[in-house]
């Protein structure tokens, strides 16, 4: 009878007690497991910014970080990450007068414990409310505004790179290189700098096209094309072609090769070498070109196409609406081009990424120009510049 009142009495404690049991190992099963997805950890750390800035995580997550020119400020997300759990960060707001940007692009999921994502803050500059073309080179930039020529930059280097000749009229076609900047208005041809290829020829008859380099210059006329500058090199003899040539390119800094389109087909001349590669690309037919130092691009009908090296041929646009042209500069990035005034770019990582930044803040870009350290574009509002400042080149004048 007792025996029977103790199981009576226990064996329901027994069972609770057993319940109790499980519900704790597998509450502690849970936190560990939290655990391990708490230790994966998104860090975001910004450099130089200036304001508030928003970035998004999966489209669910928001963070929120305001600098005052800190060097460096470093913010989590507050949601814990699982390992392997995919990564898409998007920018939201961004500080005024600021564009910021990855320092290199994030990976797309998570691969240890604490990953670093790096953002670096660039101050944007604006003026030139008029601008009708920009150009930029290493240390200067020049853009017509105004039916004027304004140059700036070069600060404690070279002022003769600013000293714009007086009068222009109609002044158009700039184009720049690091020691030499060039113009073309109603009188003719015009070039200004450190007077190494200041040496241009006097027969010029109403020149339409000059592109600098730093060691030479070349120009379309009435009677072909002309190229000067240093001696010896194969650039110097231009061919025979009509006065209907056109898109002149040259390679920048060691000039190996220039062309221009004769009709459709392209014409190039200059080291032997460069250009038997160009001709095994096969293109027969061409509306416009333009060559970088190692790669080019060309428009055909509606195919804005490109190389590297020799590599072979690809599509990068695909144009549906007006082409205004490619970003121009003595350092030619052909991978961005402007379509109904919208910039587009086909990225590549040897070039520079600020410049991408600049999509955040333009509109109705009209021209572009990108260097090595610095781009400036024209937009509904005029001149706008982003990068290095350290000689001056983003000082645009009011």
């Amino acid at each position: 009878m007792i025996r029977s009142i103790f199981f009576q009495l226990f064996y329901p404690l027994k069972k609770f007690t057993f319940i109790l049991l499980m519900g704790l190992l597998l509450s502690a099963c849970e936190l560990e497991e939290e655990d391990e997805k708490s230790g994966y950890t998104l860090f975001i750390q910004v450099a130089n910014l200036n304001g508030s800035l928003s970035l998004s995580l999966n489209g669910k997550q928001t963070l929120t970080i305001t600098g005052n020119k800190e060097p460096y400020l470093s913010k989590s997300f507050s949601q814990n990450l699982e390992s392997n759990e995919s990564i898409n960060i998007s920018f939201g707001s961004q500080p005024n007068s600021q564009m910021c940007l990855f320092s290199q692009l994030p990976p797309t999921e998570m691969t240890q414990q604490d990953m670093l994502i790096s953002v670096e803050c660039m101050n944007v500059y604006r003026g030139l409310e008029d601008a009708l073309e920009v150009v930029v080179a290493n240390n200067h930039s020049c853009a017509i505004a105004n039916e004027q020529v304004h140059c700036w930059g070069k600060e404690n280097i070279n002022q003769d790179m600013l000293s714009v000749p007086a009068g222009l009229i109609n002044p158009r076609g700039l184009s720049a290189s690091e020691n030499e900047t060039c113009v073309i208005d109603d009188a003719g041809l015009h070039c200004w700098g450190e007077g190494k290829k200041l040496t241009m020829p006097v027969n010029l008859l109403n020149p339409r096209e000059v592109v600098s380099t730093f060691s030479h210059t070349c120009a379309t006329h009435d009677q072909g094309v002309t190229c000067w500058g240093e001696s010896g090199y194969e650039i110097l003899n231009t061919p025979i072609v009509t006065a209907t040539a056109h898109s002149l390119t040259v390679e920048p800094r060691f000039s190996g090769m220039a062309c221009v389109i004769e009709g459709k087909t392209p014409i190039c001349w200059g080291e032997e070498h460069r250009v038997s590669q160009f001709n095994d690309l096969g293109i027969v037919e061409a509306e416009y070109l333009v060559l970088d130092q190692y790669d080019g691009c060309f428009l055909n009908g509606s195919l804005y196409q490109c190389w590297y090296f020799t590599d072979p041929i690809q599509t990068s646009f695909t144009l549906t609406g007006e082409f205004q042209g490619q970003a121009t500069t003595a350092n030619r990035n052909p991978h961005c081009i402007i379509e109904d005034r919208t910039l587009k770019c086909a990225y590549r990582s040897s070039y520079p990424s600020y410049y991408l930044g600049l999509l955040h803040h333009a509109d109705q870009v009209s021209d572009i120009a990108i260097s090595e350290e610095h781009a400036c574009l024209i937009d509904k509002d005029g001149v706008l510049c982003t990068g290095s400042n350290d000689h001056g080149e983003l000082n645009i004048p009011d």
